[in-house]
């Protein structure tokens, strides 16, 4: 070796040595900084899933609660419609306007008005009949 490089040999180990150890203390550094961040990305994954079937079960909560609503509003709303119909024909059976030609009801109009009437107030007997509670136009022309 020559002299020169003899020489220099010490201070070229040194910064080799110094070199090292600044790499073994960036490597351990980068090495355990890589473990906390994989530890810190798997409970942020664990909070993130706890919050995704968090919000899963307010909003299976909240559409049970939604059907439950539109079920008894849908209800009410058939109950309304079912008792409409029944009083309608209840108030045209005592309604004689309905029921004299002489007022000025057209024949088709009264006769789809009494066909009405007829079919929603006619119901069965036990013993296999038919009975209904339309007026004639004779009786409501009476009252």
């Amino acid at each position: 070796m020559p002299a020169f490089l003899l020489r220099y040999l010490p201070h070229t180990l040194i910064v080799l040595a110094v070199l090292g150890g600044v790499w073994w203390i960036y490597d351990s550094g980068h090495d355990a900084a890589e473990r906390a961040a994989d530890a810190r990305n798997t409970k942020l994954r664990a909070e993130i899933y706890e919050g995704i079937l968090a919000m899963e079960h307010r909003s299976i909560d909240r559409e049970n609660e939604r059907a439950t609503d539109t079920k008894a509003l849908l209800d009410r709303i058939a109950r309304n419609t079912a008792d409409g119909p029944a009083h309608i024909i209840k108030e045209m059976t005592h309604e004689v306007r309905f029921t004299d030609p002489a007022l000025g009801i057209p024949a088709s109009v009264r006769e789809e008005i009494n066909r009405a009437i007829a079919a929603s107030t006619c119901t069965s007997t036990p013993d296999g009949g038919i009975r209904c509670t339309v007026q004639d136009a004779g009786a409501a022309a009476q009252h």
